[in-house]
């Protein structure tokens, strides 16, 4: 498998979170869909399906571009929400596997766990995947996703 393990599900729907070099340095990564979060990596020369959020990893963004990666990584979320129900393998990415394809698990698993604190779901991917989620702007992202729910 590829990536840090960040997810199980029971009817075997699982969640990675890995970085590019991982997946070009994998050409069969056991996965059903990869999500490309990083801006800089629209096309990657794999076969496994693929979704492109082009997700700029931006420690201080503007309030446009704070909504505007919000919304994108969340309407992605919701694709991973719903590849996951389905028991399919799904692989979040970005550059190195840390703060955009975090973004995405985060406000993945905030809407498959709405009951669960946000601390605890950012906690989460952090040890499961070292390095993971050091941008503060995609931390407040989930945290605000999660008091909306």
């Amino acid at each position: 498998m590829i990536g840090n393990l960040i997810l199980k599900l029971k009817n075997g729907g699982r969640l990675y979170q890995a970085g590019v070099k991982e997946i070009l340095e994998n050409p069969n990564p056991g996965v059903d869909v990869i999500i490309l979060a990083a801006a800089e990596f629209q096309r990657l020369p794999i076969i496994t399906p693929t979704i492109a959020v082009p997700l700029n990893d931006n420690f201080f963004p503007s309030p446009d571009e704070f909504q505007r990666i919000w919304k994108q990584a969340d309407m992605v979320a919701n694709y991973v929400v719903d590849f996951l129900h389905d028991g399919l393998q799904v692989v979040n990415s970005c550059a190195k596997g840390w703060n955009r394809s975090g973004l995405v698990s985060g406000l993945t698993m905030v809407k498959l766990f709405p009951e669960v604190d946000s601390r605890i779901i950012i906690s989460e991917i952090k040890n499961k995947r070292p390095n993971a989620l050091n941008n503060p702007a995609f931390c407040k992202m989930i945290k605000m996703a999660r008091d909306r729910v």
